[in-house]
This record gives structure tokens, sequence and C-alpha cells, in this order.
């Protein structure tokens, strides 16, 4: 089941869009109580207990087709397309809006999501509203960050630093901080344990609420690095949001934020160099599950970014670094 990661403000107004039904009632094509889940009979009547978790339940599973579809798309569409699957099903995937989406059509996807407001043929006026509130949801890329709780505070400071980072390079302090949890051997764990300092990452980066190592958490890393070095950043675990903070670049130079794309989806990292076959070294998260510095192909670049209020330098030459996790130069 894929991991709930939407923020609390989305989780409320989903509650809000279905209401409370402790008992069942006939939604169209099946006995529906709780927040909008299936009912296991006419009869049944439920606590609200119980209808949180089978909400959440229900939610998570709407996350995931939505994550099958387009796994890195901006936040408040996320949110807005794991509403109306938890509502109406995914069939929207295969049709007109699944394909501007997958485009990154937001403006023929907002037409198209809006026209998701009947049931059983009929236009409702609850659904014309849902609708609506939801697709504004579609502009919410930098929604405010919920207060950090850190589950794990023995990990709330950046591991220590082993590897020196070379003088000139000491204009970026989020590299640094990026360097000692490459320095700490940070890896997924397999099975069903989860890497507790991945888990912090989301809190740290004030990206959302996720409790495993499983679900994809490069962006997650480049914010809590950014965070922890004492800047703002995206505050997203979308990759593709960080093409919208900072100030863009025309070229990399050591410290650059790069976005990838990877399908509909992204990958997001700190450029530290070129590996000696030409590519871009970047030293980010997530990469073959661990964090650690590995080549990418400049073909796959969306953009570069540099945290506002810092002076980029003069010399944006790149280094020769080999994949690993290691600064060393070649």
């Amino acid at each position: 089941m894929a991991t709930l990661v939407l923020r609390q403000k989305y989780i409320d107004a989903i509650k809000e869009f279905e209401g409370w039904h402790p008992k069942p009632y006939w939604d169209y094509r099946q006995w529906t109580n709780g927040y909008g889940t299936r009912a296991k009979h006419k009869n049944e009547r439920i606590t609200r207990s119980e209808g949180e978790k089978r909400l959440r339940s229900e939610v998570a599973k709407a996350e995931k087709y939505v994550v099958q579809h387009a796994d890195d798309l901006p936040e408040g569409i996320h949110a807005a397309l794991t509403s109306l699957t938890y509502n109406a099903g995914p069939s929207w995937r295969r049709l007109g809006l699944g394909r501007a989406i997958a485009r990154r059509d937001w403006a023929d996807a907002k037409r198209r999501f809006v026209q998701y407001n009947k049931a059983g043929g009929k236009t409702l006026k609850g659904l014309v509203r849902r609708r609506l509130a939801e697709v504004k949801w579609f502009d919410d890329r930098f929604a405010e960050a919920e207060p950090v709780t850190l589950a794990t505070p023995e990990v709330a400071d950046a591991p220590t630093v082993t590897q020196a980072l070379p003088d000139k390079y000491n204009y970026t302090p989020w590299l640094t901080v990026a360097i000692g949890f490459m320095d700490a051997h940070v890896d997924e764990i397999k099975g069903e344990d989860d890497n507790a300092v991945i888990v912090a990452l989301w809190r740290l980066g004030r990206a959302a609420t996720v409790n495993d190592d499983e679900t994809p958490w490069c962006a997650a890393f480049m914010s809590a690095v950014l965070e922890l070095a004492g800047i703002k950043s995206a505050r997203s675990g979308w990759a593709r949001d960080h093409l919208n903070w900072g100030t863009p670049q025309s070229e990399p130079c050591v410290g650059s934020t790069v976005i990838f794309k990877r399908g509909s989806g992204g990958h997001v990292g700190i450029v530290v160099g070129r590996t000696p076959a030409g590519e871009l070294a970047v030293l980010g998260g997530n990469q073959s599950d661990s964090i650690n510095i590995r080549g990418f192909s400049e073909d796959r670049v969306l953009g570069y970014r540099w945290p506002k209020g810092y002076p980029m330098p003069e010399d944006k030459s790149l280094p020769t670094i080999r994949a690993g996790r290691s600064l060393d130069e070649s």
C-alpha cells in the first residue's frame, strides 16, 4: 500500500467533502459509511476511529494510483488528483485528464478536472463545489509547512563531517551538510524496518510526514540539507518543485541544485563535479537507495538553481569526481 504523504489540511478537506456517516447510505454504486468508504454491509455502523482508519487506508491507495501515473507532481496537484481518485476512482488516468497531466499541461488539466462533477449520469451541485475547491489546489506549490515534530531527535542535527570540503567551496554550507549525511552511510533498510535518518529527513526538510524509507526521498533529502544549513528550502517532497525554488542558473557550479527528468517524474541533488566519463557528478539522496555521488547525463537536466542571497562563484569549473561516497578528485 502506498505511504500517506498528504498534508493534514488536504486530509481534513477530504473529510469535509465526504462528511461523517456512522450508518451506511446508498451512494449510487455501493453502501457507504464513515468518510465516504465502502461499508461492509448495509447495516454496518462504525466509530469515528474506524472511519479515520478506513479513510487513511483508502487515501493511501488513491495516492498509489496517482504516483503510478505521475510520481513527481507539484504538491497541490498531487493532492487534488488523490482526492479525485478517492472520490471517483482512477479512470481519469487513461482519459483526457490523465494525458494532460502526463504533458504537465496544467491549464488543460484544470479544465478537464472540473468536469468530474457527475454521479449516476447527473451533474450534482455538491460535486461541482468539490471540484472547484480541489482545482484551486493546483496552485498550492509551496503550501506552508506544518509544525515540525521530530520523532527521532537524535538526528535533529546533521551528522559529523569526516571529509574535508576544499576551502575553495566554503561558500556552500549546504554541501557540507550533505557530505555529513553521505559520510554517515545512510541506506534504506530492506524489509519491514526503516532507517530512522531517512524518515527524519522528511521532517527536517519540512516536506511531509512520511514514516518509511521506501517512499522516494531525494527531494526530502534536498530540503533537509538546505534547512539544516539555515536556508529556506522548497519544503517539498517533489523533485520538480525545486525548479521554482531559489535563483535559476544557466550553467552549474559546485553546489548547484540540479533537477533531472525521470519519465513524468524527476530527481534532485547537488552538483559536485563531473565524472571521468563526463557526466554530472551529483551528491543526492535515494540514489540506489543511498546517499552518495553518482553520474547523471546532462540530457536529463531540467534546470539548475542556487539559494537566494548567496553569491554565485565566478569560477564555475567542475572538478572530476568519481561516483561513490567520497569527494576525492580524480
